[in-house]
């Protein structure tokens, strides 16, 4: 008796087609259950993203005239430590920057002026979650 006959008979009977789909759907969850994040985690292990950063990164401001610093941040999982968990930074000196809140503290964004000298200048920003995950992000401007 060869294997592929076992198949065909295994096929005719009615209840094979529906055995052999589950099988399959439960080969699909247990892919999906072993990568990162599981079933109903994020596929990115870092759940706190800095983004739109102003003046974005490689980007020309006026120099000595007031230029917009801006970044939005966000947290997919766990609220944003809003009382000392975001830090932002010009050319290695620490700023206060008033935050605004949005979305359950899930959402977090900042908006000052500043103006800057002729030159090379870095925007630095670090954020942490109540998860205790961080993000940094950078962004290295020139005044002209």
């Amino acid at each position: 008796m060869s294997s592929g006959s076992i198949l065909g008979r295994f096929m005719r009977r009615p209840w094979s087609v529906f055995l052999l789909a589950v099988l399959v759907a439960l080969l699909g969850v247990a892919l999906v259950a072993s990568r990162p994040g599981g079933l109903f985690g994020a596929a990115s292990s870092q759940a706190i993203t800095i983004m739109d950063l102003k003046p974005a990164d490689g980007s020309k401001v006026p120099a000595n005239q007031e230029v917009e610093l801006s970044a939005f941040i966000a947290s997919d999982s766990s609220a944003i430590d809003v009382k000392g968990g975001v830090k932002v930074s010009v050319d290695g000196s620490p700023i206060e920057v008033q935050l605004r809140v949005g979305s359950g503290v899930l959402r977090v964004g900042f908006s000052e002026t500043r103006a800057f000298a002729p030159g090379s200048h870095t925007l630095s920003v670090e954020a942490r979650n109540l998860g205790g995950q961080t993000a940094r992000a950078q962004a290295v401007f020139k005044a002209d």
